[in-house]
């Protein structure tokens, strides 16, 4: 007997968890309303005082549609070297070996590069002189 109660009680809460709950009805209007003594919510909203908004005002900008910028889009892109004057400094003490080519083919010369993870060590190199793109 005190099984079956078990069972029942047990198939009872599988069924409960089971219900899933009603969604609920959200309406929203400007203000809240109010509620009356029978319980009933009534129509109009509750009298606010009236202040001055002294805060940031919403500002409503309308798009043009377009996208993307398709002057900027088209521009070439940017490079390290021709920001500068073309010529370069290097002054590496003891850096990895993917720091230096990082900086040098990647940065300066704008080149894609990949290097073998077994590649490994460091590297001092410094140059008197600065050193054009064409040379480095």
């Amino acid at each position: 007997m005190k099984s079956r109660l078990i069972h029942v009680s047990l198939l009872a809460g599988l069924l409960a968890a089971c219900a899933s709950m009603p969604t609920p009805d959200v309406r929203r209007q400007g203000a809240a309303n109010r509620v009356d003594a029978s319980g009933g919510a009534q129509t109009s909203p509750l009298a606010t005082a009236e202040e001055p908004e002294t805060g940031p005002q919403a500002v409503i900008r309308r798009g043009t549609g377009q996208v993307i910028n398709r002057s900027a889009a088209s521009a070439p892109m940017p490079s390290l070297a021709g920001a500068s004057s073309g010529s370069a400094t290097f002054n590496f003490e003891g850096e990895s070996v993917h720091a230096v080519v990082k900086a040098i083919l990647g940065d300066m010369l704008g080149q894609n590069y990949v290097i073998a993870p077994e590649v490994q060590g460091t590297v001092t190199l410094g140059t008197p002189k600065p050193v054009s793109p064409a040379e480095a």
